[in-house]
């Protein structure tokens, strides 16, 4: 009996043991996740400040900053920045910087040698010194409120995590996130070297039957809008020739850099070669219902999480603004103001080139030293040269250099986005729109005055070679300046009455520069331009109509092709009698969209297969719609596989999609396949997706409308499950100038904690295309309002 004691007396120790390890766990986990979630409420002593400011947040998270004076607000829009986003701030400056390995040990030594190459940090440390003293000013005043909540010793969850000491953070850093961005949306170098391997293998004639010129949307600025502008104008279009077909062993001398760049973007973006996209449009005040111009804007990036925007509110004596800021640096990238309003897409410029030689000229040595966490500094030197920074490796065949205006020691983007967040017009602003460097982007402008106006921005070399392969290292390919400020392409007030752009080419050939031979986005704008030439008065909620609509645009260049197909089954003709009757919407209940999709996967895939056997795994050419076309309608050889031709082809990958089908829905109801189905938009936190736990913890999916080639965009990428839908609208705006406000969706949310209510809150309204109207007026009732106080 008294064993029985002992044993059951040990037991009861062990248990409270247990018990005791379990709530001293659970203690510091609520203590950790506590301390990561920051304080809406009360009051805060602040250093940098001189006057109260309030800080109110509505039901979603976003903050509206009141306060007097302009570096007042400035400073609390750095605070709040920092209480919601500190690490995401951290995580882009030290990946931008090539300081991973300080943070997450040896294991990211390779992704710093990368992005040290770029030579960033110089580039943005010197940019600032160039800036007015008005933004210097307000970067300096940003930087003091992220400083002040460092101060306060609170760190974010995902830098307990990994257990890292969160620096000071520099107005300096802030000019980083501006190249992050740039280098996010201007990245042209990995389809030139894919070019390149092409034109080496496969002649330069190879470039025109892989990438054929096709277009079909009018450009954002027409031949009228040139010469009515008076800008460089060529009665004869001019041909920019490739250069000579690149030698293999130029090949050899870039590839190794090619294969780090392959699997660095892979890492850390969905796609490697295609910058992301955007729509942007506005309707002058004769064509609105509210007799003031309408715009709108929705950038397309990556749906990382957190979100690239953080949604905010701005007022001081001096301005009101509302829309998307960037955590990491002040004011807004996209949004309104109390008389102006403008966003931004992708203009596609080509501010890149790679050249090559045996011996470049201009050579001047930079050494880095990599600090490593639990491991020995490394130290990397790299070459600059008079065109560009070497990419090859010492004693390769050829030197080849990489060129990118993001490299530039002079960049002043952000003094223009400041004058553009506070401006009163559109005449005002357009001063100042020359200080844009990088990356080239096209501005949509409307005010309340009645003028609105499309702007192409960005430095663009002036090159006399097309740009779409690697080029000798000569004065005859040589950059020969940038094209002047007030040469690029803009429309004002056109008399067509809108202004528009969907990553479609900006202007025509006829234009006297070469703007870029790497291709443009025209399928969203030929549905945009046919929904804006309505005759008729737009209202706030057509616009709305617009944004979201989900015709597919991909289909109606393809149908043509597709509908030849001859069925093998009757599954197979069911499914091609959707089709035929198909109006194209993709919508989430849509099932022939899942039938189209799943068959134009199935062709794509093949029908790359034969010039994808001939190339490096990294360099297959991107997809082309119209190249598929081409090949599928003039029986061409890539579609004639196991001595079938391209009939035979396109029967037997219909019979294989409905198959694939069948089994995926159970059913050969092919109505019972709808999009919802198989497709989702996929949203993956930028740490936590390679943690098994926190992976499945911290990533979210939803159902989504639309397709790659929608207005409401959805590129997808093929996965196991289905279609992952993983680049669309990261924000969307309209904005009716004749009212103060604006109506704004985002998704995902403020916050990038996982225990915040505020991590993923407005996911679903985004999806389901619900606005929210800002500047946020209905903050009663829930109590989340802050006051930062000067300290004494």
């Amino acid at each position: 009996m008294s064993l029985d004691l002992q044993k059951m007396s040990r037991c009861r120790k062990i248990l409270v043991g247990i018990f005791g390890l379990m709530m001293l766990t659970a203690a510091f986990l609520l203590y950790t996740i506590r301390q990561s979630l920051p304080e809406v409420k009360g009051q805060v002593e602040a250093k940098g400040i001189s006057q109260r400011v309030e800080i109110t947040r509505s039901n979603e998270g976003i903050p509206t900053i009141k306060g007097q004076l302009n570096s007042d607000v400035f400073f609390a829009q750095g605070y709040v920045h920092a209480q919601d986003r500190m690490f995401q701030m951290v995580l882009m400056k030290h990946m931008f910087l090539g300081r991973m390995s300080e943070v997450f040990g040896e294991k990211m030594i390779n992704l710093d040698r990368y992005m040290r190459l770029f030579g960033l940090q110089e580039a943005a440390f010197n940019s600032y010194s160039y800036f007015s003293n008005e933004s210097k000013n307000i970067l300096e005043a940003y930087t003091a409120g992220v400083n002040q909540y460092i101060d306060e010793n609170r760190s974010s969850l995902e830098a307990q995590l990994v257990g890292h000491k969160v620096e000071y953070w520099r107005p300096q850093d802030c000019v980083v996130m501006q190249k992050a961005i740039a280098f996010d949306l201007s990245r042209h170098w990995p389809r030139i070297m894919k070019n390149t391997v092409l034109s080496a293998t496969h002649g330069n004639d190879a470039l025109d039957t892989y990438f054929p010129n096709d277009e079909i949307s009018e450009p954002s600025v027409t031949d009228e809008d040139l010469k009515n502008n008076n800008l460089p104008y060529r009665s004869k279009v001019k041909v920019y020739p490739d250069g000579p077909q690149v030698p293999m062993d130029v090949v050899k001398s870039l590839e190794g850099f090619a294969k780090l760049n392959d699997g660095v973007l892979k890492g850390i973006s969905t796609d490697d070669t295609m910058a992301p996209g955007s729509n942007a449009w506005a309707v002058g005040p004769e064509r609105t219902a509210s007799g003031k111009p309408i715009m709108a804007s929705d950038p397309h990036l990556t749906y990382n999480v957190p979100n690239t925007f953080y949604m905010i509110n701005l007022k001081s004596k001096m301005f009101d603004i509302s829309g998307g800021s960037i955590p990491g640096s002040p004011g807004m990238i996209i949004g309104r103001n109390a008389h102006v309003s403008w966003g931004f897409t992708n203009s596609r410029l080509d501010q890149c080139d790679i050249h090559y030689g045996k011996n470049i000229s201009g050579k001047k040595k930079r050494t880095e030293i990599i600090r490593v966490a639990n491991g020995d500094d490394v130290k990397m030197t790299f070459v600059d040269t008079d065109y560009g920074t070497l990419i090859s490796e010492e004693g390769a065949p050829y030197e080849v250099a990489l060129n990118w205006t993001g490299m530039a020691k002079v960049d002043r983007t952000l003094d223009a986005i400041f004058k553009i967040n506070t401006g009163q017009s559109v005449k005002e602003i357009k001063p100042y729109l020359r200080l844009f460097h990088t990356p080239a982007q096209n501005i949509v402008l409307a005010d309340d005055q009645g003028d609105y106006g499309f702007y192409a921005l960005g430095q663009v070399p002036i090159r006399q070679h097309s740009g779409r392969i690697a080029v000798p290292a000569t004065p005859e390919f040589a950059w020969q300046g940038m094209i002047p400020t007030w040469e690029m392409p803009y429309v004002e007030n056109p008399k067509r009455g809108y202004i528009m752009n969907c990553n479609n080419i900006v202007t025509s050939q006829h234009y006297g520069y070469n703007l870029s031979r790497l291709g443009f986005d025209n399928l969203r704008a030929v549905r945009l331009s046919s929904m804006l030439k309505e005759d008729h008065q737009y209202s706030f909620q057509e616009m709305r109509d617009i944004q979201m609509d989900n015709e597919d645009q991909e289909w109606l260049v393809m149908k043509e092709a597709f509908l030849k197909t001859k069925p093998k089954s009757p599954l197979s003709q069911k499914a091609l009698n959707a089709l035929k009757n198909w109006n194209g919407q993709a919508t989430r209940n849509s099932y022939e969209v899942t039938i189209y999709s799943t068959w134009q996967r199935n062709v794509s895939a093949k029908i790359y297969q034969p010039i994808a056997k001939t190339l490096p795994r990294w360099a297959k050419p991107v997809h082309n719609d119209f190249y598929v076309r081409n090949e599928l309608l003039s029986n061409g050889p890539a579609c004639q596989i196991d001595g079938g031709d391209c009939n035979d082809f396109l029967s037997e990958t219909l019979e294989e999609s409905v198959q694939q089908l069948k089994s995926i829905y159970s059913s050969d109801d092919v109505e019972k396949w709808i999009w919802s189905g198989v497709h989702y938009g996929d949203f993956k936190h930028g740490i936590f997706k390679k943690v098994p736990v926190l992976n499945s913890y911290s990533s979210r999916k939803i159902t989504v409308d639309g397709t790659r080639d929608s207005l409401n965009r959805s590129r997808w990428f093929s996965k196991n499950d289905g279609f992952a839908g993983v680049e669309g609208a990261c924000i969307r705006m309209i904005s009716d100038l004749d009212d103060p406000y604006a109506e704004f969706a985002m998704p995902m949310g403020q916050s990038s904690n996982i225990f915040s209510k505020h991590y993923s809150d407005m996911l679903e309204g985004w999806a389901n295309g619900e606005y929210i109207e800002m500047p946020v007026m209905d903050q009663t009732g829930q109590g989340a309002r802050l006051y930062l106080d000067p300290a004494d």
